[in-house]
């Protein structure tokens, strides 16, 4: 405008033939201007995702959460699987579930646990471009009663305690008893009372869906002198409650202090044996003799009986790490390979559950038993519900501008704004995705807003840790689309960390294995693929330990297992030595490793080697096996 009005007035001042002159001097002014404009590189570079949305294959950007709580007597309720009808998940220790990668729709939540009623029994909820939280359950244990008469020469006997492990009642007048409150389960139902024994001694019960009556028992006076025997039941220390102890002909259960007290018993000798289901015993039983005074002391140690549940969780074919495997109560984390393990799981019925950011599961859970030995090949699918490009456009100009890039295909409609600000550095991007379904006119926006800046990292909690430790970092510019994070080792390949969860301010990853023993470097690298600041680490190795192998011998060829803990991961590193010869490895995973017995020169009654473990990190100890002759040699 000033140049016009400049022209303008110069234009009234002077001859026709200055005018013409004034004139193409105008033309060259704005001439120059423009090639100013055109060839100046404008300094600031816009860079965009286009979030792709493909209804034809299911593959959804960003999908959403269902999330709540279920809670029984005012507490979290962990172990509850709680479904939309196609995903699951499985509440943690504080009661509290996420299902992950939920489409836009309408869902019934429902959750389930053996012996449990909930309220309400579902939940519809709708799923329009937003997380759903609060979904909350609250659950109450599903209990019965087991009741029947004790009776002596025909008459019902009072004070007669009838107990089946945990609760116990009292015979009235009349000999009957009502144990309350039972849920559901097996269990065996002991009568107690001094100077007495029943016939029989005790009794099984299943209690699983109504009351159970009848339970009956028959008492005998016994006039003879009689006497106890006693003792304590522990585990790792601590009394174990509910063991039940038998002398071969009575039983009594050990209470919440472990000790227990078998009582009428006549002079003689008895095997005194304990039992639980899950346990084992040293010793397993003991020899006593009853002579004339009580027996204290008859004491033993439990061991819970433990197995493992493990398998693969593969994407496009190949190994995905960073997977949550959860049982309900007990977790692992998928390796670089997909391989997991949950260790530590005793005996009873699971629902195995996967879950990762970003992905989908086929089964989206597993039923599994686990009873006398380890379960294995419990294998998912995932399917990634996020497929991300990148664009780059250059804008030439000094003032704000606002580039727009729509693309359209017959199922999709994608939108992708980038707006940069002069003169400050900083790029802020806004994914808009926006999905129509043709054979409904439903329409769903979901919005994630990233900065295309450096990320910084501030801190790691805890600042050390072991394989598999799970660690945050926070820190600021992460973004909210994932990206990795790396353990930086020189010399060699960088580590990928395993991602559980992602946000622009924090990030939760698992130590993975490789590290170095001591101080490593992390490194946040962003969706933008800019890169943080290093920041130390330090890594506590563990040395591998052999707790068992099972069979203790075996011939060429066979097949053994090898149990302990910190194995790690299989690499070029992994080796099982007997007697310095390399075994042929089957199997491999953190807590179990499968061999077969190398071909070794051995006598005709066998040869006695020592066995041991090697990783990256070092021998474990050394466990005896016996190599047996080959048949026929």
């Amino acid at each position: 405008m000033i140049i016009k009005y400049f022209y303008k007035v110069q234009s009234k001042m002077i001859k026709p033939k200055a005018r013409i002159y004034m004139r193409f001097k105008s033309i060259i002014f704005y001439l120059i201007i423009f090639l100013i404009l055109f060839f100046t590189e404008f300094p600031y570079e816009c860079q965009s995702f286009t979030a792709n949305v493909d209804i034809g294959t299911g593959s959804i950007v960003f999908n959403p959460t269902i999330s709540g709580t279920v809670i029984v007597g005012g507490a979290g309720l962990s172990g509850v699987t709680v479904s939309d009808g196609t995903r699951s998940a499985i509440t943690g220790a504080d009661g509290t579930y996420t299902i992950t990668g939920v489409p836009v729709g309408t869902y019934t939540v429902t959750p389930s646990k053996t012996g449990y009623s909930f309220s309400p029994s579902s939940s519809l909820q709708t799923v329009s471009g937003a997380n759903v939280t609060g979904v909350d359950f609250t659950a109450t244990l599903i209990t019965y009663s087991i009741s029947g008469t004790v009776t002596v020469g025909g008459a019902g006997l009072s004070g007669v305690t009838v107990s089946d492990g945990t609760r116990s009642a009292m015979t009235g007048a009349d000999g009957t008893y009502t144990i309350a409150s039972v849920p559901l389960n097996s269990y065996t139902i002991i009568p107690s009372k001094t100077s007495y024994s029943f016939t029989p001694s005790s009794s099984l019960q299943t209690v699983s869906s109504a009351n159970v009556t009848g339970v009956n028992f028959t008492a005998t006076l016994i006039t003879e002198p009689t006497y106890t025997i006693s003792g304590t039941v522990t585990v790792g220390g601590a009394g174990l409650s509910g063991v039940i102890v038998s002398d071969g002909t009575r039983s009594t259960f050990t209470d919440a202090n472990g000790n227990y007290t078998i009582i009428n018993v006549s002079a003689g000798t008895y095997t005194v044996a304990p039992s639980k289901t899950g346990y084992t015993f040293t010793p397993s039983s003991s020899l006593q003799t009853v002579s004339g005074a009580n027996v204290t002391g008859v004491n033993f140690t439990a061991t819970l009986i433990t197995y493992s549940i493990s398998g693969t969780v593969i994407v496009g074919g190949t190994g995905l790490s960073g997977v949550t495997v959860s049982d309900g109560t007990r977790s692992a984390m998928t390796g670089a390979n997909g391989t997991y393990t949950i260790a530590g799981v005793p005996p009873a019925s699971y629902a195995v559950t996967p879950s990762k950011t970003g992905y989908t599961f086929t089964p989206s859970s597993s039923s599994q038993t686990v009873s006398g030995a380890n379960v294995t090949g419990v294998n998912f699918t995932a399917i990634s519900t996020t497929t991300t490009t990148t664009t780059t456009t250059t804008t030439t100009t000094t003032t704000t501008t606002t580039t727009t890039t729509t693309t359209t295909t017959t199922t999709t409609t994608t939108t992708t704004t980038t707006t940069t600000e002069a003169p400050t550095t900083t790029t802020s991007t806004t994914f808009s995705t926006t999905t129509t379904t043709t054979s409904t006119t439903t329409t769903t926006t979901t919005t994630i807003i990233c900065s295309n800046t450096i990320p910084e990292i501030s801190q790691v909690n805890p600042s050390k840790g072991r394989y598999g430790s799970n660690i945050t970092i926070t820190g600021k510019n992460f973004c909210d689309a994932e990206g990795l994070v790396v353990f930086v080792k020189f010399g060699t390949d960088d580590i990928e960390a395993p991602v559980l969860d992602w946000k622009d301010e924090s990030i939760e990853i698992s130590v993975p294995w490789g590290c170095k023993p001591g101080i490593n470097k992390i490194k946040v690298i962003t969706a933008f693929e800019n890169e943080s600041n290093l920041y130390p680490f330090k890594f506590i190795k563990l040395l591998p330990k052999i707790n068992k192998i099972f069979p203790k011998k075996g011939r060429f060829d066979s097949e053994i297992e090898i149990s302990g803990i910190n194995f790690g991961e299989e690499n070029e590193n992994s080796l099982v030595l007997f007697n310095q010869v390399e075994a042929g490895i089957l199997s491999w995973d953190v807590e179990n490793i499968v061999v077969e017995v190398p071909e070794m020169v051995v006598g005709k009654n066998g040869r006695v080697v020592s066995v041991k473990v090697k990783t990256t990190y070092g021998s474990s100890n050394v466990k005896k096996f016996k190599v047996l002759p080959t048949q026929g040699k």
